[in-house]
């Protein structure tokens, strides 16, 4: 095709993906700023502490950016569910070896895997597949990755204990039972569980 052609090319294939997932990407941002300034995160983690009953903690950040990082660029979910992850860590005395590994790998896998997230959403389009049973199944595949890698590396993310980041776990102490009250995320004006996952998936 030559120089010219071959940018032209690549100049008409951006173009096109661009446009597919320009909305994705525009909507995946408005909903970042929204759980950010309303705190929706931190109620949906909440909602995962009470739901484990107190048990096995390290999944209550990881499942919220489970379900964040669908619409949410993994490196912004990041940004909002380290905070939670930190004071759930201080509270329960848990490494961050076992916190941060689950949170991420939900955060990631969904990340990857799940439509409307931009770069599946283009490869999604490009093979003209179905979008809805695209997102149905490729859901229900990432939580069953999560859950088996899960239950096989458990052990060994507790082998080393690592402490909270001390700029984010600052003046929290540490649960002195299993009272769930005393294990969830404290702050002023954050939304209901239900609110927050309709504010999340209202887009």
């Amino acid at each position: 095709m030559g120089i010219t052609g071959t940018l032209e090319q690549i100049n008409a294939g951006f173009g096109s993906t661009l446009q597919d997932i320009a909305l994705a990407i525009i909507l995946g941002s408005t909903i970042a700023m929204a759980i950010q300034d309303t705190g929706a995160a931190k109620s949906i983690a909440n909602f995962f502490i009470k739901l484990l009953k107190g048990k096995n903690l390290e999944l209550a950040p990881a499942f919220t950016g489970f379900l964040i990082s669908i619409p949410v660029f993994s490196d912004i979910s990041m940004i909002l569910t380290a905070p939670i992850a930190n004071v759930i860590a201080k509270r329960k005395r848990m490494s961050m070896s076992t916190v941060t590994a689950y949170t991420q790998l939900g955060l990631n896998l969904t990340h990857a895997m799940v439509p409307p997230t931009p770069g599946i959403l283009a490869v999604t389009l490009l093979l003209g597949a179905n979008l809805g049973m695209m997102i149905m199944w490729s859901t229900i595949v990432a939580f069953i990755a999560f859950i088996i890698t899960w239950i096989i590396t458990k052990k060994w993310t507790t082998n080393e204990y690592i402490p909270p980041r001390a700029d984010m776990s600052d003046g929290i102490e540490e649960a002195k039972s299993n009272d769930i009250n005393e294990l969830l995320v404290h702050e002023k004006g954050l939304p209901n569980a239900f609110i927050a996952l309709c504010q999340y998936l209202s887009p």
